[in-house]
């Protein structure tokens, strides 16, 4: 008979959390995307303002988490880390021609965390961007994998 691996939350090795999204959830934001994975929501929305054409868009990312963990320099140091991580994959991406004059302001706000979130940031202030409207040459998904050793 043959082992199954489960994970820590009763998962099979190779089964995927129950996923939804939506957009366009925040209606006094541009953009605006929910994703929830089993326990772990994720909501990003994008402020835009504009500013003078002749100067290039300008692109700013805010990452925070609910102080559900008593590790608040754990907190920090993730935030820093994911608002880094998300302005070097999204700037490349954002049409710097097609933007030009706009100040682009993306929040994340992690609310419930059970297991890792950092492909739903990813997602989610993607799905923002694109909801509100920014001319972007892709948009960036990411997944995560497990390494399981049979």
């Amino acid at each position: 008979m043959e082992e199954v691996i489960k994970r820590g939350d009763g998962r099979e090795a190779n089964e995927i959390r129950a996923t939804t999204i939506k957009v366009g959830v925040i209606s006094g934001a541009k953009g605006s995307c929910l994703i929830q994975k089993e326990n772990s929501k994720v909501i990003s929305s994008v402020q835009i303002k504009t500013q003078d054409e002749s100067i290039d868009f300008e692109f700013t990312v805010k990452v925070t988490f609910a102080q559900f963990e008593n590790n608040s320099l754990f907190n920090n140091r993730k935030e820093i880390e994911l608002q880094e991580i998300l302005t070097q994959s999204l700037t490349s991406r954002i049409n710097q021609e097609s933007n030009k004059g706009k100040i682009i302001c993306l929040q994340v706000f992690v609310m419930e965390q059970d297991g890792s979130v950092e492909d739903s940031i990813i997602n989610s202030s993607s799905l923002a961007l694109f909801d509100a409207e920014i001319q972007m040459d892709s948009i960036i998904i990411a997944t995560q994998l497990l390494n399981c050793h049979i």
